[in-house]
């Protein structure tokens, strides 16, 4: 009788070392957890808080607070949307490939859709060809820029004008859509760190 009351007191033990190793196992992790929690939330707030940008007053380089680098993404967003109307759209017959490339390094497949789409109607062949100078004219606003989440979705109402030496000057009102993802920085292609995705043509005569 003995011996099965010592068996039954070492079985009783094994179990609870059991459930203490357990717990304390679960413990263990829980605890880790909230320590890469911390971490990740410190490492966050000084990635924020040590972003930098170029004065271009003197070429130093400044520290940015958080704040500060949230308007400077807006600026850069700003930037990239003229960017992209600049050489999508104001072109002539000497640069107009090189402008055209530069515009749909940056753009995904959309952007490439609407070019294809335009070139089949004509619309680079009478620019070329006729030795024009196409122009871009912003409406008032000019370009609206939604940042209340991302990617940023970008409106722009804006005029082409066609200009030649012998050429009456032409009008054509538009309005196009698109958003700003973000991606990698590439200073060649891509300074600001936007793709063009989702172009849409709303209105375009």
């Amino acid at each position: 009788m003995n011996e099965i009351i010592k068996e039954y007191t070492k079985a009783i033990g094994r179990e609870k070392r059991k459930d203490i190793m357990v717990i304390g196992f679960f413990v263990t992790i829980f605890l880790l957890f909230v320590v890469f929690a911390i971490m990740l939330g410190s490492f966050q707030a000084k990635l924020l808080n040590s972003r930098t940008a170029i004065d271009l007053n003197d070429g130093s380089i400044k520290r940015l607070s958080t704040i500060d680098a949230i308007k400077a993404r807006e600026m850069e967003a700003y930037h990239q949307s003229r960017f992209f109307m600049d050489n999508f759209f104001e072109f002539d017959k000497s640069n107009y490939q090189t402008k055209l490339n530069r515009a749909l390094w940056i753009g995904d497949n959309t952007v490439k859709n609407v070019y294809k789409d335009l070139l089949k109607n004509g619309w680079y062949n009478n620019v070329v060809d006729g030795n024009l100078r196409q122009y871009v004219s912003y409406a008032d606003p000019d370009i609206q820029i939604n940042f209340d989440r991302k990617p940023y979705r970008v409106t722009i109402r804006f005029e082409i004008v066609l200009r030649g030496d012998t050429y009456e000057e032409e009008k054509h009102p538009g309005t196009i859509k698109f958003n700003l993802g973000d991606c990698s920085v590439d200073m060649n292609h891509n300074p600001h760190g936007f793709e063009i995705q989702n172009l849409e043509i709303i209105d375009f005569k």
